[in-house]
């Protein structure tokens, strides 16, 4: 199901229904684990990641490595928001 799964996911939020994870409780595991992945990866490589990025979205790879330097990414679940 997640074979082809983005390496790099950048700007995303992870909403999910409580039915759907009562039932899919192993698919669920496997998107937060991707997105945690995803958020360390992006986070201490962000050359590497915003190179990752299609040139028709991001025109100035530049500042969007700033940006990312900048306003690290976060992944996790918690009660603060």
């Amino acid at each position: 199901m997640f074979k082809n799964f983005p390496a790099f996911l950048r700007g995303i939020v992870v909403v999910a229904f409580d039915d759907f994870i009562k039932n899919h409780e192993n698919e669920t595991k496997t998107i937060l684990e991707i997105h945690k992945n995803a958020t360390v990866f992006t986070n201490n490589n962000t050359d590497e990641a915003v190179g990752l990025l299609p040139a028709d979205i991001v025109k100035y790879v530049r500042v969007e490595n700033n940006a990312l330097k900048g306003f690290p990414l976060i992944s996790g679940l918690n009660d603060t928001f």
